[in-house]
């Protein structure tokens, strides 16, 4: 079985990608780091996403894509044909919002 988890590098995405690669399935992430944009450096998800791969290099494939984006987000859709999707992606600050929509 294959997964896509959309912010796969984010703190509730990360923990789902694990969760399934420790139960064999195959994982597509996605993640752009907009939390990088948001927060600096000390914010980013690249971290998380390394780790991940590290972790679970014959299990997880990672894609640093936009899923705003119709075009990138059909890629990994139509290449890896997921038997799920697990959307973990979010505005990641409400209060900056308005500013950086």
């Amino acid at each position: 079985m294959k997964a896509l988890v959309t912010e796969s590098g984010g703190l509730i995405g990360s923990a789902c990608v694990e969760l399934l690669c420790e139960n064999g399935w195959a994982v597509v992430g996605v993640d752009n780091d907009m939390r990088r944009q948001f927060f600096g450096e000390g914010g980013s998800t690249a971290g998380n996403v390394e780790h991940l791969r590290e972790s679970f290099p014959k299990a997880y494939r990672h894609y640093a894509l936009d899923i705003r984006d119709r075009r990138q987000v059909c890629l990994p859709l139509e290449t890896e044909r997921p038997d799920f999707i697990v959307h973990t992606a979010a505005q990641p600050s409400h209060d900056r919002a308005a500013a950086i929509p």
